[in-house]
């Protein structure tokens, strides 16, 4: 088996180049400082645990109902993608100032991961800037009513 270092191609003399990867990344040593010397970790981003949040066992088992007779990604599917789903997100999210039904399955949709991060959040976001929380509902089902520059782009 060869080296996991050798380049496929490398001379029979025993010349090997080092992956591109593996010389990129070089860990730093900074130094190391008694607890009483180090900053304080910055606490003010802490939301609390899940638990303080809302999702108790009761979200627990209707996420996971919900997931199975919806696998997959509802955004996905909106725009002609098979992806599975990765998680239940609440259209009207529960934290301020949306603070949406918690337990309403007409409140939850399937998401993959990359649908929840980038245009999920980038419609909380426009609705919490733009004062428009209670079209949030709307722009989530219907792709056709977001705002333009929030739409995806037309293909073919």
């Amino acid at each position: 088996m060869p080296s996991p270092n050798r380049v496929p191609g490398a001379s029979a003399a025993g010349h090997f180049h080092i992956r591109a990867s593996l010389s990129q990344k070089i860990p730093v040593f900074r130094g190391w400082q008694p607890p009483a010397l180090r900053a304080p970790a910055p606490r003010e981003d802490f939301r609390g645990s899940a638990s303080s949040r809302g999702y108790d066992h009761r979200w627990t088992r209707l996420s996971l109902k919900y997931r199975r007779q919806h696998p997959f990604c509802e955004e996905c599917e909106r725009h002609g993608r098979d992806a599975l789903a990765d998680l239940v997100d609440h259209v009207i999210p529960l934290r301020k100032p949306f603070v949406g039904p918690r337990l309403e399955v007409g409140n939850l949709q399937s998401l993959c991961a990359r649908c929840h991060s980038g245009i999920k959040a980038a419609l909380e976001r426009e609705a919490e800037a733009t004062g428009q929380i209670a079209m949030l509902a709307v722009w989530v089902r219907f792709p056709e009513k977001r705002p333009v520059r929030l739409r995806a782009p037309k293909i073919g």
